[in-house]
């Protein structure tokens, strides 16, 4: 069997196979890039390579909040404004 994105050497799905597929879907569907991600929640780039690969498990918040973006309930101007660092 070769070995594609979806499995593993051993044949196997990633463990978090499953959010890492809606992960990328939504992300792609509001065309958001991985820094705007990682500046939203303050990860690194190996972060998003690992939800992306399905190796690393996408917190259910992060998935909740793609999920707004992409029915339209909140805008990215939105997501920007509350996540940006308060002035001291």
């Amino acid at each position: 069997m070769p070995v594609t994105k979806k499995t593993r050497a051993n044949g196997r799905k990633p463990p978090f196979a499953k959010r890492a597929e809606e992960y990328q879907t939504l992300k792609e569907r509001i065309e958001l890039s991985p820094e705007e991600l990682a500046d939203w929640f303050q990860h690194a780039p190996r972060t998003e390579r690992r939800y992306k690969s399905g190796n690393g498990e996408v917190p259910q918040p992060v998935l909740i909040l793609l999920r707004l973006l992409s029915t339209g309930l909140i805008t990215k101007k939105q997501v920007m404004r509350a996540s940006s660092t308060p002035e001291a």
